[in-house]
């Protein structure tokens, strides 16, 4: 024992015949690796004080969190083995490790903790009396023994539990901060039924999920924040299985993409934004969808007017117009009357209604919409007469449709003061009659009878289509929708799959492509025409 300068007592250790590896002393981190190794030791004796290179070895200083479990595994039939596992988490990063330790908490083994814990920088030290008896020999082979492993194997459980606790100690703590910048999208209350709890609770997973993942997140603006919870709250909510693809596309929207959609967020729901998005999407799709039927060499020939087409348009009437709501499907004259009448408020009627020829009629579909912005009470009908895709209009089918109109205009019942009557006949093509018919003098192409407020009209899928199409070409440049057979087919069987057969389904392959006919020169719609038809001028309108 040696008086050092100061005249205190110490030690003086000089090593000699080094074995490899003891160059780690002077290595960058040392330090640190010196006080993982010690920590548990040092904390079990405050008053012994532990110097490196000028550097105390404190863990009070470095240790963000330290707690013990203690564990007990039967090693052999009336035996059993104890140890105490401490985790100490630090405030800087540290190579993770278990240590074996003495009952005094001296390290004398190290191994891998063999545990994920995302996040965490941590030291695990399990400590038993078992390691205490154990000589150096026996401590390097020490997980070759059984009793050694089943520990090792009960501290990792207790690992894995603390760091499930600490998962939930600092949700807990990240949504008490959210809820007090005000971002958090569920009230301050309870959850009302289980089902709302379950989903606070996979809500809480994805929001700290993203909170660890996305850099920057919880340094960004309460805007921001409070947008992308919204966010991620409605993919839940409406769309579970799509969340990975809808978080991609917002994480990835610019910051004034993210301003504008929360400034949009002030003035509507979201919930009306995805909607109105779908809808367009929908309706898009459905025109593709539409286009296959009615074109495709085999599905036109394979598609019933009455038990398909007719049913699936009875879903699909924004077709002919959105403004039309569907007044019956598939009745005689005596049943569209009763309908007008019911539209009116007036009583229904027993009598028979019979065609200007006195016969039962039977139109297929009658829409009808209301003016409310002209005389009170004043209603348009659009009575439609679906062709197959394959059936071409010629004088058979004018015929009929002018009979329907023709009965109407005859016929006091059918109130004409307040109600405009349109008729129009739609199939995939039009004879060379027909094509002589739709031309008249001073009129719309497709107008080929005007009454007092009874109108008849000719017209074809690729007219209806392609107008529908035109109304929502913007949408589908803005919101940049791209429709393909997969979606379109997709659509067909989860939409109107009672409707159409598996066998038109499969013969609407990608590999065949569906080329609609041009509409005619004259038709305002047609392809190259810049000043399409006003909507309210088009029987399909």
């Amino acid at each position: 024992m040696e008086l050092d300068a100061a005249g205190c007592t110490g030690t003086d250790v000089l090593v000699e015949n080094l074995e490899d590896g003891v160059d780690a002393l002077a290595a960058e981190g040392a330090a640190r690796e010196l006080l993982s190794r010690l920590a548990v030791y040092l904390r079990k004796y405050p008053s012994i004080r532990v110097t490196y290179d000028g550097t105390v070895l404190d863990p009070a200083e470095a240790v963000e969190v330290t707690r013990s479990y203690a564990v007990e595994v039967e090693v052999a039939p009336g035996k059993s083995e104890t140890g105490e596992v401490t985790v100490v988490e630090w405030k800087q990063d540290v190579p993770r490790k278990l240590y074996l330790c003495g009952s005094g908490g001296m390290a004398r083994h190290e191994m891998a903790p063999g545990i994920h814990a995302k996040g965490y920088s941590f030291t695990a030290y399990l400590s038993s009396p078992l390691f205490a008896s154990m000589s150096e020999g026996d401590m390097k082979v020490a997980k070759l023994r059984g009793d050694v492993t089943k520990l090792v194997e009960a501290a990792k459980d207790a690992l894995r539990e603390h760091f499930r606790i600490r998962e939930r100690e600092r949700a807990e703590s990240l949504i008490s901060e959210w809820k007090a910048e005000g971002v958090y999208p569920y009230p301050d209350t309870p959850a009302a039924t289980p089902i709302e709890e379950v989903e606070r609770e996979v809500f809480d997973i994805c929001a700290i999920s993203i909170s660890d993942r996305l850099t920057g997140f919880e340094k960004s603006d309460t805007s921001s924040k409070k947008l992308t919870m919204r966010l991620v709250r409605q993919a839940l909510e409406t769309s579970p299985s799509s969340l990975q693809t809808i978080m991609r596309e917002v994480l990835n929207l610019t910051k004034e993409q993210q301003d504008d959609l929360a400034d949009l967020l002030q003035r509507t729901r979201l919930s009306a934004i995805i909607s109105a998005a779908r809808l367009v999407t929908d309706r898009l799709t459905f025109l593709g969808a539409l286009e296959d039927l009615v074109f495709h060499a085999t599905s036109k020939k394979l598609l019933r007017e009455r038990s398909q087409l007719q049913k699936i348009l009875v879903n699909e009437l924004w077709v002919f117009g959105q403004e039309y709501d569907l007044g019956h499907d598939d009745k005689n004259l005596k049943h569209l009357l009763n309908a007008h009448s019911k539209i009116l408020g007036r009583e229904a009627i027993e009598e028979e209604v019979l065609d200007i020829n006195g016969e039962e009629s039977l139109p297929d579909l009658m829409l009808y919409r209301q003016f409310p912005l002209r005389e009170p009470d004043e209603f348009e009908h659009l009575v439609v007469e679906l062709k197959r895709p394959s059936v071409k209009v010629g004088k058979k089918e004018i015929d009929q449709i002018e009979e329907y109109a023709f009965s109407v205009a005859s016929d006091p019942r059918f109130d004409k003061t307040k109600t405009d009557w349109k008729f129009v006949v739609v199939s995939g093509d039009l004879t060379s009659f027909a094509k002589e018919k739709v031309v008249q003098k001073d009129r719309e192409w497709g107008h080929i009878h005007r009454g007092d407020r009874v109108n008849v009209y000719v017209s074809t899928w690729a007219r209806v289509i392609q107008t529908a199409k035109w109304k929502y070409d913007l949408y589908r440049q803005r919101l940049q929708v791209e429709v393909d057979d997969e979606h379109t087919r997709r659509y067909l069987a989860e939409k109107h799959g009672k409707y159409v057969p598996s066998k038109i389904l499969d013969a609407i392959s990608p590999a065949e492509e569906v080329v609609p006919p041009a509409p005619p020169a004259e038709d305002p719609t047609a392809a190259g025409d810049e000043s399409p038809a006003p909507a309210s001028d088009a029987p399909g309108d």
